[in-house]
């Protein structure tokens, strides 16, 4: 490739500005720019006219040089807008004070810049590869982003992040419209709840005093919690139980996450520790995890115990529990003990796979169940939660 030779077919075309002259040639060199790149060659041009080499384009594109051998200051008019990129260099000072204030809203760190480009221009730009080839350019796309990129991280001091951005930017030049939203928030952290409620059930505690917490903080309302299954609203989570938070939308992605811990930790119904930032990727893991999980529930019977039907809870150790919703389940007891509490309730230790349903377990259709071995109509009075035990192999 001749660089000038392929230089001057593209100013013969009309005048083409720093950016697109430039452009051709971007995988030559590093560390310099687009802009840099076609006004070098420019010059290295405007000094061999000076010098009294003759090139055949349109001349408009010397307009800003002052010749000192060649009488042509006359014959050149001042450019009109870049016939490649019409005038779209020429406006990204103004673009980017727009894009800034449609920003201002959101609190964040990271950012990336989408471009949806006209038809006229990719046409354009085909039509210019046809002419010179594309051997060492890049698309007028991927410098448009860069540069906006660039113009919007020096004036709000933020980074550009093509992998974990906070915030995306989506510019449409066919309807110019610019629209900024912000990436979903993935929030890790445990927690232990004391209080008989629960999230699952309306608003319960996990959802007043944690998750309501951390909306107020990232000032949106869109969410979906998962919390390595849940507990009903008889249930207590004794043992730190791991949970990630996600977040759609949110205005404010710097919290600080240390101070709302300890806010949060004020009340006496839940506690939580870990509190961190997350990830999807983190989030899939989590809900791939198989845990299992150790209760104590507090059985009430209708009628009085019958001695000699307690002994056949022993015999559930390492029996598959069956459990029939739409499709057969299976689930294994691991472990199991019981003590008796009065004539007419007991209690249950009971170590479980996960995915183990405790109340079908107790009265429901589960085979066997507590009812069905007790012969005694059963209720469960309370659960809680001990122990979580990661699966390695699950």
């Amino acid at each position: 490739m001749n660089i000038i030779e392929e230089s001057l077919k593209l100013m013969s075309e009309g005048y083409i500005c720093n950016n697109c002259l430039g452009r051709q040639f971007a995988q030559l060199l590093s560390n310099t720019d687009n802009k840099s790149r076609g006004n070098a060659i420019r010059s290295f041009i405007a000094m061999s006219i000076d010098s009294g080499q003759k090139f055949e384009f349109d001349i408009q594109n010397l307009s800003e040089f002052k010749f000192n051998n060649q009488d042509l200051d006359v014959k050149i008019k001042k450019h009109k807008k870049c016939y490649m990129c019409l005038g779209v260099f020429d406006k990204l000072n103004k673009l980017t004070n727009k894009i800034e204030l449609k920003m201002a809203p959101f609190k964040f760190d990271t950012f990336l810049v989408g471009t949806k480009l006209t038809k006229e221009l990719g046409d354009i730009e085909e039509k210019i590869w046809d002419m010179v080839g594309f051997d060492y350019c890049e698309t007028m796309k991927a410098e448009v982003n860069r540069e906006i990129g660039k113009k919007l991280s020096k004036k709000l001091n933020k980074n550009v992040d093509f992998l974990n951005q906070n915030l995306i930017v989506l510019i449409d030049f066919a309807s110019n419209k610019i629209e900024v939203k912000s990436n979903p928030l993935f929030i890790f952290g445990k927690y232990k709840k004391f209080g008989k409620t629960s999230y699952s059930k309306n608003k319960g505690i996990i959802e007043k005093f944690v998750i309501d917490s951390i909306l107020h903080e990232s000032d949106c309302s869109k969410f979906c919690f998962h919390g390595m299954g849940y507990e009903d609203e008889k249930t207590r989570c004794l043992c730190w139980r791991p949970f990630i938070l996600k977040i759609f939308e949110p205005k404010n992605m710097k919290i600080n996450l240390s101070r709302l811990q300890k806010e949060i930790n004020k009340n006496d119904m839940v506690k939580i520790s870990s509190l961190r930032f997350s990830s999807k990727e983190e989030l899939m893991d989590l809900k791939d995890r198989k845990f299992d999980k150790t209760y104590m529930i507090c059985i009430k019977l209708k009628n009085p115990i019958d001695n000699t039907n307690l002994d056949k809870l022993y015999a559930l150790k390492d029996v598959i529990q069956r459990s029939f919703r739409n499709k057969l389940k299976t689930k294994k007891i691991k472990i199991i003990e019981y003590q008796i509490i009065n004539n007419k309730k007991i209690e249950l230790k009971i170590k479980v796979e996960s995915g183990f349903r405790i109340k079908n377990f107790v009265n429901g259709d589960s085979k066997p169940n507590i009812e069905v071995l007790l012969q005694n109509n059963a209720s469960i009075d309370s659960i809680d939660v001990l122990k979580l035990s990661w699966c390695k192999n699950g």
